[in-house]
């Protein structure tokens, strides 16, 4: 992730949360083999969402709890 002046700290927050999200997303087309968008060389493509790298979870990172 990115190291956030502290001007912007709030914006920290709003990354992990999209982050998180996107997680949840490919985990869930995972589950239903769907295939997912995502933009390559200037243009969107559908691929497997195993195949739509991500940062690695940081240890001690909470993800709130599902519904």
């Amino acid at each position: 992730m990115m190291d956030w002046s502290e001007k912007n700290r709030d914006m920290a927050g709003t990354q992990a949360a999209m982050l998180r999200a996107t997680r949840k997303a490919l985990s869930e087309a995972t589950l239903r083999g769907e295939l997912v968008p995502q933009w390559r060389d200037g243009k969107v493509v559908w691929v497997r969402p195993e195949e739509v790298e991500l940062p690695p979870e940081q240890e001690g990172q909470t993800t709130p709890p599902t519904r």
